[in-house]
């Protein structure tokens, strides 16, 4: 097996990658989040040639770096646009250059959220900044080159009691009986990162090309996936907050983000023979481990 790339390695999708690929086959990078293990890149300053390695080892590169935070897109429109599409251009065509796959991670926010269940056959209309972002990338690696990766991620969710995804900040929030203001219309196909990387690892392995989602099988609205968050804590404790649902749209800066991305993940089960593991199987495990933290850090208080 040749060696993989990681550009943005120290990043959240990069840094969980290494599950079902050694170690010795992965050379990561860093930018902000310094590592002694990986090599400095920065997207918006380094090139790739600035990696003193051998090429004819690698077969891919993934590109898991860039502007992600909606916020820090709204508020550095023009920063945003030029690392996320020209610096990730000019990164994709040094890539190609070399004669290696370029692994694009992309997102669910190419879709404008009217209809849900996208498939990889339907045609993007972002609608959201980072959307657009991502679907001008897509669009110039097609246009380049035929060997490729898409492989659009849903939202992203892990298993770590000192993790920052939404599972994790919703139960930090119902231990402490805190009211949760929660949108009641904002659908999406949520996945675990464990999952994530399976995919992405899998489909490296075979070889595969082209545009695959990567999501769950299951579409859940935003609110019931905190109603059953809460049905769980509460087979152990109390929740005496109150949760207020309203539209996704009425949170500020969440004006434009797409109200129904839900995916649909039947090319790459299919390609892969791999099929991701659902919420509700997820979200008993993240309960179950929070509590145990909180009962470990109440006995060493005590």
């Amino acid at each position: 097996m040749k060696k993989i790339l990681v550009i943005g390695g120290s990043g959240y999708v990069g840094k969980h990658l290494g599950l079902t690929i050694p170690n010795k086959y992965l050379l990561k990078t860093y930018c902000k989040n310094k590592n002694k293990n990986f090599v400095y890149f920065d997207v918006s300053k380094s090139k790739l040639d600035d990696i003193n390695i051998n090429y004819e080892e690698f077969s891919h590169v993934i590109i898991s770096a860039g502007m992600v935070r909606f916020n820090e897109i709204i508020n550095n429109p023009e920063e945003a646009r030029h690392i996320n599409i020209d610096c990730t251009k000019k990164l994709i065509e040094a890539i190609v250059d070399k004669g290696l796959v370029p692994v694009f991670i992309s997102s669910e926010s190419v879709f404008d959220g009217y209809s849900g269940n996208y498939t990889e056959n339907d045609e993007p209309n972002p609608i959201h900044e980072y959307g657009r972002h991502k679907y001008h990338v897509e669009k110039f690696i097609k246009n380049i080159t035929s060997n490729y990766l898409i492989i659009r991620l849903s939202k992203v969710f892990d298993s770590k009691v000192d993790g920052e995804t939404l599972i994790m900040d919703w139960l930090n929030k119902i231990a402490k009986n805190e009211d949760i203001v929660c949108a009641n219309d904002h659908v999406f196909t949520p996945i675990h990162i464990d999952d994530v990387i399976i995919y992405i690892e899998k489909l490296i392995k075979i070889n595969a090309l082209g545009v695959f989602h990567a999501t769950s099988m299951f579409p859940y609205c935003r609110d019931a996936m905190l109603e059953m968050v809460i049905k769980n804590y509460n087979v152990y404790r109390d929740y005496n907050g109150k949760v207020v649902k309203q539209s996704l749209h009425s949170f500020k800066g969440a004006s434009e983000i797409p109200l129904n991305t839900s995916m649909n993940p039947l090319k790459i089960i299919n390609i892969t023979k791999i099929y991701p593991r659902n919420f509700v199987h997820w979200i008993d495990i993240i309960t179950t481990k929070f509590i145990n933290n909180l009962d470990s850090s109440n006995d060493k208080i005590s």
